[in-house]
Parts: structure tokens; sequence; C-alpha cells
């Protein structure tokens, strides 16, 4: 992905074999992670290859993955059912940004947010 350091950030929408909805934003007033480590910010200019780990649940008694706590699920059972299809991917950009101690505008409008490849990495053949 290409950026310029706005702090905006990229949400998946995704879908699983049940039609449960996934979103990589966590859920509303309720203890959940929403990425802490930031791995979906646009913080760093120019290229650089992004990671955010999938939801997912183990087979034999649907112990949910660690990724998962990043997810937001609607419609469903809670459990991933796989395949995973990608719905849409969001780019949300910030107007201003706090530099020190002062608000200063960014550039988000002149600057385009551009996408590379999109890979699935798998830990395992499994």
């Amino acid at each position: 992905m290409k950026a310029h350091s706005d702090w905006g950030r990229f949400v998946y929408c995704l879908r699983d074999a049940n039609d449960e909805r996934w979103i990589s934003i966590g859920h509303q007033d309720e203890w959940n992670c929403d990425d802490v480590h930031s791995w979906s910010s646009f913080n760093f200019d120019g290229w650089r290859y992004l990671r955010f780990e999938l939801p997912g649940h183990l087979p034999y008694d649907n112990y949910r993955l660690y990724g998962t706590t990043f997810w937001r699920h609607t419609g469903g059972d809670r459990i991933v059912d796989l395949p995973l299809t990608i719905e849409k991917i969001i780019v949300e950009r910030r107007t201003h940004i706090i530099y020190v101690n002062d608000v200063q505008p960014t550039n988000a409008q002149a600057n385009d947010v551009l996408f590379g490849d999109l890979i699935a990495e798998y830990d395992s053949a499994e």
C-alpha cells in the first residue's frame, strides 16, 4: 500500500460461507482490541507491505483464533465458516493530525492511497 502518514486506515468487510459479515473494526461499546497494533493504519510514507490477521476458529472446538479479536461479526453464529469472500475494502482518511502539541491539516485530499497486490498468507498448507 502507498500512503502518506495521515493516520487513516483501511477496513476489510468480509462474508463467510454462511453469509455472516465480518468487519475489521471490532465491536462498538464492547471489550475488543480494534487493531491496537495499528496494522491497518497509514502511519508511514511511501509503499509498505501490510498484514492484517483474518478471523478464524479451530474446527474441533470452535476455539477463536487470536486475530479474530479485531473483527466485528453480524448476522450469524459468531463462528467463521470458510471460505471468506471480500465484500469491500473501505479507506478512512483524516483531515487533521496532532503534530507534537498542535493540530495540523493533512494532505489527504491531494495524496491518494494506492493498493498493490492483495495476497492471502497461510501458516500451513491445511
